[in-house]
C-alpha cells in the first residue's frame, strides 16, 4: 500500500471515530434533553463532514437509541446544508444507502426540497410495489403539470414580445426584427406563431410602403417564404396594415412625401421570387415544379403571364409553357407527368423503396385500402401501377400525395448529387496530394 494510501485510509479512520463518538453523544442527549437537540448535533456533524453524509445519516437510522425521525429530519435538511456540493446526489445515495420504510420515503420527499428528477429517484427505494408505482406515478403527473404551466407561461411571454414586435416594429432596426423572428419560427412552429409573424412583416411592410413605395422583399423571405407569402395573401394583409397607418404622421415618407399601396408590385415581387426557386429546382433536375396552393390556382391571367416571364429568366431552356401553365391551376395529369420524370432520375435497384412509400401514403388518403398488383422489375412498371393507384383519388387527394412523393424524390436526388460532389471533391484531394507528393519527391532528387 502507497503512503498516500495509508495517509487516506488514516484520515478515514479518524472520521469515522468522530462520527461514531457524535452520534453516541447524540443518543445520550437524546435521552436526557430531546431529540431536537440531538438533531442539532448529527447536523452538525454533517456540516463538519459533508463528504460522510450519507453515512452518518445511515448510522443514526442504525442507531437503537435515536428515533428514525433523526435521519429523516436530517435528510431533509441536506438541501439546506451549503457544505454539501451537490446534494440532489446526496439525497439519492442517502435514499439508496439507508434502510427508510414506505411511510418514511414518501414524507421524506413530500417535505424535502429537491427536483422531480431526483424525487423519483428517491421514490425507486420504497419497498412496497404498488405504492412505490403509485408514487412515481404521482410525480411524473405534477412533472406534467409543470411542463404545460411553464409552456403556457412561455407562450405568454412570446406573445407579449410579439404583440410590442408589432406595435413597435418601426421603432426596432430592420436586422433585429427579422432576425429575432426568424429564431421564433425555427423555435416555434405553431400555425398562431406562423400567422402572428406574417401579420408583422405585413405591418413592416405597409410602413416602407408608405415611407418608400415599396418594400425589401429578399429580407423578409429569410423568415416567411414567398410561397408562404402567396397562400397567406400577403399583399391583402399588407393592404388592410396600410389603412390602418396611412393617415398616421409618423408613417409619412422620408422624403416628406405620402407614398401609396401598391398592391400588384408587391404580388409581382412574391412571385418572382417563387419563379426562382422553380427554375432553380429545373436547372438542377430538370423537373418544373410549381408549388401547389389555392393562392396560386387563383393568380389573374396577368399575373401568370408574369410568373412565367420569370420562370423563363431564371430558368436555363424552358419552352413547355403548356405544362407550367397546367400546374399553376392544378392540373393531375401533367402532374403525374412530372412524377413520372423525376422517379426516372431514382437509380432502379431503389425504385421499389419509394414506390412502396409512396403507396403507404395513397393508402393512407383512402378510406379503403386495395391490394395491389404484383411490382414489375421494370422501372415503366413500377410507374404504370403507380399512376393507376393515384388515378383512383380525388384531384385534391391525388394532389396532395403528389407533393409528398415529389419532395421525396427530390431530397433522395439531391442526397445523391451532394454525394456524389464530395466524392469528387475527395478524388480531387487525392490527385492535389499525389501530385504535391511527387513534386516532392522531384526536389529530393
Amino acid at each position: 500500500m502507497s503512503a498516500w494510501n495509508k495517509f487516506q485510509d488514516m484520515i478515514n479512520e479518524r472520521k469515522n471515530k468522530i462520527v461514531n463518538r457524535n452520534i453516541e453523544k447524540a443518543e445520550n442527549v437524546a435521552q436526557n434533553t430531546g431529540f431536537e437537540e440531538a438533531l442539532e448535533i448529527v447536523l452538525d456533524t454533517i456540516r463538519q463532514n459533508p463528504d460522510m453524509a450519507t453515512e452518518i445519516i445511515a448510522k443514526a437510522k442504525q442507531s437503537g437509541k435515536l428515533k428514525d425521525q433523526v435521519a429523516m429530519d436530517a435528510m431533509k435538511e441536506i438541501p439546506n446544508i451549503e457544505q454539501i456540493e451537490n446534494p440532489e446526489e446526496t439525497l439519492v445515495e442517502t435514499a439508496e444507502k439507508t434502510d427508510f420504510n414506505t411511510t418514511q420515503i414518501k414524507e421524506i420527499i413530500k417535505e424535502t426540497d429537491m427536483s422531480l428528477k431526483t424525487a423519483k429517484k428517491v421514490a425507486e427505494q420504497i419497498p412496497n410495489d404498488e405504492i412505490r408505482k403509485a408514487e412515481k406515478a404521482r410525480l411524473e403527473e405534477i412533472e406534467r403539470e409543470e411542463r404545460i404551466e411553464q409552456k403556457r407561461q412561455q407562450e405568454q411571454e412570446l406573445n407579449k414580445e410579439l404583440k410590442e414586435m408589432y406595435v413597435n416594429c418601426k421603432g426596432i432596426r430592420d436586422t433585429d426584427i427579422l432576425t429575432r423572428l426568424e429564431e421564433i419560427k425555427k423555435q416555434n412552429r405553431s400555425l398562431k406563431v406562423k400567422e402572428i409573424i406574417t401579420r408583422i412583416l405585413a405591418r413592416k411592410a405597409a410602413i416602407e410602403f408608405r415611407q418608400v413605395g415599396n418594400t425589401r422583399l429578399f429580407e423578409m423571405k429569410k423568415v416567411v417564404t414567398p410561397e408562404e407569402m402567396l397562400e397567406s395573401k400577403f399583399p391583402d394583409l399588407v393592404q388592410e396594415e396600410f389603412e390602418q397607418i396611412k393617415d398616421i404622421k409618423v408613417y409619412k415618407g422620408i422624403d416628406g412625401k405620402q407614398h401609396k399601396y401598391n398592391k400588384e408590385i408587391l404580388m409581382q415581387g412574391i412571385l418572382s421570387e417563387i419563379a426562382k426557386n422553380v427554375a432553380s429546382t429545373f436547372n438542377d433536375v430538370g423537373v418544373i415544379d410549381i408549388p401547389q396552393s389555392e393562392a396560386m390556382k387563383e393568380i389573374t391571367d396577368e399575373q401568370e403571364k408574369y410568373f412565367i416571364s420569370q420562370i423563363q429568366i431564371y430558368g436555363k431552356d424552358i419552352t413547355d409553357i403548356e405544362k407550367i401553365k397546367k400546374q399553376i391551376r392544378g392540373i393531375v395529369s401533367y402532374q403525374l407527368k412530372d412524377l413520372e420524370e423525376m422517379i426516372k432520375k431514382v437509380p432502379e435497384d431503389e425504385i421499389g423503396e419509394y414506390v412502396q412509400s409512396f403507396k403507404a401514403q395513397i393508402a393512407k388518403g383512402k378510406q379503403k385500402g386495395k391490394k395491389s398488383k404484383k411490382l414489375n422489375s421494370e422501372i415503366e412498371g413500377e410507374i404504370d401501377e403507380l399512376k393507376d393507384l393515384l388515378s383512383e383519388l380525388d384531384s385534391e387527394d391525388a394532389l396532395d400525395i403528389l407533393e409528398i412523393v415529389k419532395n421525396k424524390i427530390q431530397e433522395r436526388v439531391e442526397l445523391k448529387n451532394e454525394k456524389s460532389d464530395e466524392k469528387v471533391n475527395e478524388t480531387e484531394k487525392l490527385n492535389q496530394n499525389g501530385t504535391t507528393q511527387s513534386d516532392d519527391d522531384e526536389n529530393l532528387r
